[in-house]
């Protein structure tokens, strides 16, 4: 019965060490993974746009593209609701028809800003989102977003910040210092709408 024990206690303390060896680095290494990069070639970056739908459509914003240009685009009231297929993943066909009304080349980033702030996005995409909050009714929402790609044929798209009837905050320095810089620069400051913050 002792030797039984003994053999028991053997193979639970072998089995614990090789358990420890294999999985303890995996689950607390102490070291976080990377965040994801914006791969070259990715077409669009940024995104600040007001939609709402309460007299009649209302669609108008302005994109960065991986070129720096900050080109602007709006629907007429009588365009047809832009609806991609899935609003957190467009694609860039998606994205492309929706900058195709009425574009308009506005503005040139330079570029140690653009890689700047392009360097970001990836950390922004895995901030924490706050809830939902209702704050007014009848503006819409005026959204800045970030895009990350894998393929440069679909985009996540990663809210950074968005005011309005509905408000919600990505909570990550990046995403913060990434939605103040669109705000001041590309959206050109002032008060954001409904908003008590």
């Amino acid at each position: 019965m002792r030797s039984s024990q003994v053999i028991v206690s053997i193979l639970f303390v072998t089995w614990s060490v090789i358990l420890a060896c294999s999985v303890g680095p995996l689950l607390d290494s102490g070291k976080s993974a990377p965040p994801p990069q914006v791969p070259p070639g990715q077409e669009v970056l940024f995104e600040v746009a007001h939609e709402n739908f309460a007299w009649g459509y209302f669609h108008r914003g302005k994109y960065v593209n991986s070129e720096g240009e900050i080109w602007g685009f709006s629907y007429a009231p009588s365009d047809s609701a832009w609806r991609p297929a899935d609003s957190d993943k467009p694609t860039l066909s998606e994205l492309s028809d929706k900058y195709s009304h009425n574009p308009q080349l506005i503005g040139q980033i330079d570029g140690p800003t653009l890689q700047a702030m392009k360097a970001r996005i990836g950390a922004a995409s895995l901030g924490e989102l706050t809830a939902w909050e209702r704050r007014c009714a009848d503006f819409g929402e005026l959204r800045f977003w970030a895009y990350l790609s894998s393929d440069d044929t679909v985009y996540a798209a990663i809210p950074l910040r968005v005011a309005g009837d509905r408000s919600r905050r990505n909570l990550s320095d990046d995403a913060t210092l990434l939605f103040e810089w669109l705000h001041q620069e590309i959206h050109g400051g002032g008060e954001l709408p409904c908003d008590a913050d």
